[in-house]
């Protein structure tokens, strides 16, 4: 299994497949369990970058987006398991390969901090 390279918007990826009429329950169920350093910072990239801010979660930032799929995705986003997984990922990176994370290392600072608080951040 090869991670999708960090260059590619992860949101594109997921529209994609969603406009393509391709479920994407498999995908985001394999996602929510990968360890790869990439997972999590498509994760943190989608967590931050990924909805229009404005709307607070109920509309993609990607033009292409519908509804359906923000929906899909915010709920996705908010489950504990998805949470847990990320929270204990990126804590994991932090303290023993903060080297991997890059420039990415105060944003998964932040936002280890916004999943064990359990908030979804400013957009709720």
């Amino acid at each position: 299994r090869q991670p999708i390279d960090l260059s590619e918007q992860i949101d594109a990826i997921l529209i994609m497949f969603w406009n393509a009429g391709i479920d994407i329950d498999p995908l985001l169920n394999e996602w929510g369990k990968d360890h790869h350093v990439e997972a999590v910072l498509h994760f943190k990239d989608l967590y931050f970058e990924g909805f229009n801010e404005q709307y607070h979660r109920t509309k993609l930032s990607n033009p292409f987006g519908d509804k359906a799929l923000a929906d899909k995705l915010a709920t996705w986003l908010a489950s504990d398991a998805v949470k847990t997984h990320f929270a204990a990922r990126i804590e994991q990176i932090i303290l023993e390969e903060p080297q991997r994370a890059g420039d990415a290392l105060n944003d998964l600072n932040m936002l280890y901090d916004i999943l064990r608080a359990g908030s979804s951040s400013s957009y709720t």
